[in-house]
């Protein structure tokens, strides 16, 4: 009925009460009555979307994120991020997360962990691989094999205490 394929990976609503539908052909918008969907450049499937509270929708798809936004004819459109990623950090793979945070909006894929705040990209790389990273009392968290479980604390990731009993953790 939505002229998608049938995999869906996230959903988030705007302040109109549109729908957003993270699919592996993109993203679906769904407005009370149609169904559209709105392509990222490379055709990637989209896995993580997040509403900022600003009225802005971010999403993360495969080797790419950013948000939607309005074009010149009033359509919503991709808006991607990738221009202020350093060019040796832009094959990252796919951003299963997509996050809010108090201070800035994070994409996380296996290879890093992305902060967008102030028109800025910031890049962490884990020793391996990241998983699993969520936001909990306005903090980032994040695990890592080697590691286990830590927390963003302003430019550093630090080791949670007893963190390290997630270090057997595979996603």
């Amino acid at each position: 009925e939505y002229g998608a394929l049938e995999q869906n990976w996230a959903i988030a609503q705007d302040d109109r009460g549109v729908v957003y539908v993270g699919n592996n052909a993109g993203v679906l918008e769904y407005d009370g009555v149609a169904w559209r969907v709105i392509a990222v450049p490379n055709k990637s499937v989209v896995r993580s979307l997040v509403n900022d509270g600003h009225g802005r929708i971010y999403l993360g798809a495969v080797n790419d994120f950013g948000y939607l936004a309005p074009g010149a004819d009033g359509a919503t459109r991709f808006v991607s991020l990738l221009e202020h990623v350093p060019p040796g950090n832009r094959a990252f793979g796919d951003v299963w997360r997509t996050l809010l945070a108090p201070d800035a909006i994070y994409f996380q894929s296996q290879q890093y962990l992305f902060r967008w705040a102030n028109g800025r990209i910031q890049v962490w790389q884990p020793k391996t691989r990241f998983y699993r990273a969520g936001v909990a009392g306005g903090s980032v968290y994040v695990g890592q094999p080697e590691t286990g479980l830590m927390r963003l604390a302003g430019d550093r990731l630090i080791e949670v205490p007893g963190g390290r009993q997630f270090t057997k953790e595979t996603r």
